[in-house]
């Protein structure tokens, strides 16, 4: 991906009225440097470059840094309103994005190794994300803590698992034109099905600072760990205690 610059960051930030990249990044980021200085040692310690994070800086300066053009449209599908979005305005501005394929498709990676996320817009009220899904690569289960979420599709395919009780998970897989709204607190999985990569857009309100990450210890207890919204989710123990729970 081509390095994040520094003059998109600030125009960001007049539109969206805060500071551009920096709601609910992991404290240790925000220092004094700039984008081109992204292997600063300074950055290492972050929690968002911690083991099992899977974000190097270059990386994390591109996910923050999305092209002014791409605001500017995203933007012009917000509702104006001062307050958090409802399931069906997240929904209904998930689906718009996703048909948009002009926005999406220059944020969209192939790559083998790791999913990819982009940010697209953020403010105080919401953040839109593109999400690049490649054969294998997954979520586990998580739920998104006090944050609404409206999903929808751009290309390819992805599936969507939400846990049963006592064992098993439901199976869902999402097409462009499907899309998905959950509420605070909605646990699912969600991971590649088809394409190369599958791309899907994910809109949170508020903005999904927190996230619950669903892992099985060693003696097989669920817990709910609870990490930053921006790392990337890479625990899929859950699956792995039970292959009928595992993603895709």
């Amino acid at each position: 991906m081509s390095e994040a610059n520094p003059s998109v960051q600030v125009t960001i930030a007049r539109h969206a009225g805060c500071r551009p990249g920096t709601r609910g990044v992991p404290r240790g980021i925000l220092r004094r440097v700039s984008a081109g200085s992204a292997k600063h040692p300074a950055l290492l310690g972050a929690p968002a470059f911690r083991a099992g994070a899977g974000l190097e800086p270059q990386q994390w300066f591109d996910v923050i840094a999305p092209p002014q053009s791409v605001v500017s449209a995203v933007a012009e599908l917000v509702p104006t309103h001062a307050r958090d979005l409802d399931l069906e305005e997240l929904g209904a501005l998930a689906d718009g994005v996703a048909r948009l394929r002009q926005l999406w498709e220059r944020l969209a990676v192939a790559d083998q190794t790791r999913r990819r996320y982009r940010l697209m817009y953020e403010d105080h009220r919401l953040d839109v994300w593109a999400l690049s899904w490649m054969r294998g690569q997954g979520t586990g289960f998580h739920d998104h803590d006090l944050s609404r979420v409206g999903i929808a599709v751009g290309q390819g395919m992805m599936v969507e698992r939400q846990m049963l009780l006592p064992t098993g998970a439901t199976r869902l897989e999402l097409r462009p034109g499907d899309v998905r709204r959950g509420p605070a607190g909605y646990i699912h999985s969600a991971a590649w099905g088809e394409g190369s990569p599958a791309v899907s857009i994910h809109c949170y309100s508020p903005p999904l600072l927190r996230v619950g990450q669903y892992t099985v210890d060693d003696h097989g207890i669920l817990r709910r760990r609870s990490v930053h919204g921006r790392q990337e989710l890479m625990d899929h123990t859950v699956g792995a205690a039970d292959a009928s729970r595992a993603d895709g």
